[in-house]
C-alpha cells in the first residue's frame, strides 16, 4: 500500500481486494464481509503453502487515519500457531515514535529497525547494484562522482535515486561517456534551483 491515507473500513476493503486478486463484491461491502474475504484468502494461502506479506509505505501517515487498531487486529489471523500474514511498516523516522504510542501494536511486531543513511561505499554499491539490475554493462559513474553523490544526498536512498536518475538523464541527453563529479554537482544545482522556483 503506497497511499495509506485510508480510513480503517477502506483499508480493509483495499486489503480484501488485493488478497483476492482484485475480485470485488461491490462498493457496499461491509467491514464484516471484507474481514471474511481476508480470512478466507489467508486460509487459502496457508493451504497452498503461501504466506501473505502486507507492506505499507509511508506508514507514519497511519496515525492520522486511526488505522492502527485495524492493523493490530489483522495480526490475529493465525493458523493456530503461526500468523497468516506478515506486516511490514515502512516510513519516516517519525514512525518509531508513532508506534511507541501504539504499545499494543508495537508489542506484536517482531522487530523495528531504523535504517541509517548509507556510507560513501554503500552509496556506490547501491548505485552499482541498481545499474546492474537495469542492465548496465559498463561503468557509468566515475569514482569521484560517487563521492559527490554521497556528499550531496547524505547517503539517503531516495535522494540518491532522484539525483542519480537525473544525472543519468542528463548524461544520456548530452551523450556523456561517463558521469563525472562536476556533472553530479551541476545536476544537483539545477535540481535545487528548480525546487526553489
Amino acid at each position: 500500500l503506497t497511499f495509506p491515507q485510508l480510513p480503517p473500513d477502506q483499508l480493509l476493503a483495499w486489503l480484501a481486494d488485493e488478497l483476492t486478486d482484485g475480485v470485488t463484491i461491490g462498493q457496499a461491502a461491509t467491514a464484516e464481509q471484507n474481514l471474511r474475504r481476508i480470512a478466507n484468502a489467508l486460509a487459502d494461502n496457508a493451504r497452498e503453502g503461501r504466506h501473505a506479506l502486507v507492506v505499507i509505505d509511508e506508514a507514519q501517515i497511519l496515525e492520522e487515519t486511526n488505522a492502527w487498531e485495524t492493523l493490530r487486529l489483522l495480526l490475529n489471523f493465525t493458523d493456530g500457531e503461526s500468523p497468516l500474514l506478515t506486516l511490514l511498516l515502512v516510513g519516516q523516522p517519525s514512525l518509531l515514535s508513532a508506534l511507541a504510542r501504539q504499545s499494543e501494536l508495537a508489542e506484536r511486531l517482531g522487530m523495528t529497525c531504523l535504517v541509517r543513511p548509507f556510507s560513501r561505499d554503500e552509496t556506490a554499491a547501491y548505485v552499482h547494484r541498481r545499474l546492474k539490475s537495469a542492465g548496465a554493462k559498463r561503468t557509468i559513474f566515475a569514482d569521484r562522482a560517487f563521492d559527490t553523490l554521497f556528499e550531496l544526498t547524505g547517503g539517503i536512498p531516495r535522494r540518491i535515486n532522484r539525483l542519480g536518475d537525473l544525472c543519468l538523464l542528463v548524461g544520456f541527453a548530452e551523450e556523456l561517456p561517463r558521469i563525472e563529479s562536476p556533472h553530479v554537482e551541476a545536476v544537483c544545482e539545477e535540481l535545487i534551483a528548480l525546487s526553489q522556483q
